[in-house]
């Protein structure tokens, strides 16, 4: 049996997974993406700017990461530079490649942190990418606080 969101059962990291199973991994996954997201703040507090920006990277990735239980990795890529997500996976890629370079070659904090906030907000709009009018909903509430 197919599981949805695979075309093949190779694609899969764990084809023997119960879609069941995949929601509890996914769901594993974003959880301890937030915690480490959570803990990163921690780094702050200490004006440790290395060890924040590496923990909101590695966050964020984790999240991402539990996406592969739900369609696979190679599926997960293709999704990913899809023309929908082209231009936010691209954002998000760029600022966790510099929130890493400021933060062990600039060590700037305020780079650094400038870095992590465009991560989660991008990370944020790619997952929203993926449910069916949650750009839309986020926008008109946006534009409502906004007026």
């Amino acid at each position: 049996m197919q599981l949805p969101g695979t075309n093949d059962e190779n694609e899969s990291i764990f084809p023997s997974l119960t879609w069941k199973q995949r929601i509890i991994g996914f769901a594993c996954c974003v959880a301890v993406g937030f915690c480490i997201s959570i803990v990163s703040w921690l780094a702050v507090v200490n004006r440790e700017w290395v060890q924040f920006g590496i923990f909101v990277s590695v966050a964020n990735l984790v999240s991402m990461a539990g996406s592969c239980f739900l369609m696979g990795p190679m599926k997960q890529v293709k999704k990913m530079f899809e023309d929908t997500r082209l231009e936010v996976t691209v954002i998000l890629i760029t600022s966790l490649v510099w929130t890493l370079i400021a933060a062990f070659w600039l060590q700037t904090a305020w780079v650094v942190i400038l870095m992590c906030i465009i991560q989660y907000v991008a990370l944020l709009w790619y997952g929203l990418s993926y449910v069916p009018g949650g750009r839309m909903i986020v926008k008109k509430a946006v534009k409502g606080i906004a007026t």
